[in-house]
C-alpha cells in the first residue's frame, strides 16, 4: 500500500492501513497492528473484525473476495471441519486463525479464530467472528498443541454451524 502512494517504509504502510480501517468504521481502540500478518503482538478485538468484514460486504468486489474463502464442509481449509452432510456445508465462508504461543509459562494455543460469513437457513447472511484466547496445552509438547487447535477448530465450526441453524438463538 505504501508503495502505491510513492512511500516505501513500513512505518508509512503501517500508517495507511490504520487509516484504512478507520475509513472502514473499525474502531482504532479495538486494534493493534504489530506487522499486520497476525503474529504476536497483532490484536484484533471480534468487533473489529466484525466492522471489517460488513464494510468488505458492502464494496462492488465482494463477490471475488467472498469467492475466495473456503466453504466449510466442502472445500480448502475447512473442508474438514464439519461433516459434507452437515445442513450448514457450502453456507459458510470463513478463515480460521490460529496461533500457538506461551501463556503463563507454558505452551498454549494463543488464539484460535474463525470469522467471515453464514449464509443462514433463515435466508440472511451474517457476519461472525469466534475466538478463544490462551488455552493451556495438556503438555508442553507440540504435537499436543497441533491436536489442540486442531480439536478447537472444529469446535468453532459446530458453533458457526449452529449459527447457520439458529441465528437469532
Amino acid at each position: 500500500m505504501a508503495v502505491q502512494r510513492g512511500q516505501r517504509t513500513y512505518a508509512d504502510g503501517m500508517k495507511i492501513e490504520r487509516e484504512f480501517l478507520a475509513r472502514a468504521g473499525v474502531d482504532p481502540k479495538s486494534f493493534t497492528l504489530v506487522g499486520a500478518r497476525g503474529l504476536p503482538g497483532d490484536k484484533a478485538t471480534p468487533t473489529a473484525q466484525i466492522s471489517l468484514l460488513r464494510y468488505l460486504a458492502r464494496q462492488d468486489d465482494f463477490d471475488v473476495f467472498y469467492d475466495s474463502m473456503p466453504s466449510m464442509g466442502i472445500d480448502g481449509s475447512l473442508a474438514d471441519v464439519i461433516e459434507r452432510t452437515n445442513p450448514a456445508a457450502g453456507h459458510i465462508r470463513a478463515k480460521t486463525g490460529t496461533l500457538v504461543s506461551a501463556y503463563k509459562g507454558k505452551l498454549a494455543l494463543g488464539t484460535k479464530a474463525l470469522a467471515r460469513y453464514i449464509d443462514a437457513k433463515d435466508g440472511h447472511r451474517y457476519v461472525f467472528a469466534i475466538c478463544a484466547n490462551n488455552i493451556p496445552v495438556s503438555s508442553n509438547s507440540v504435537s499436543d498443541a497441533i491436536d489442540l487447535a486442531l480439536r478447537a477448530n472444529k469446535q468453532l465450526g459446530a458453533m458457526a454451524a449452529e449459527i447457520h441453524k439458529s441465528p437469532k438463538a
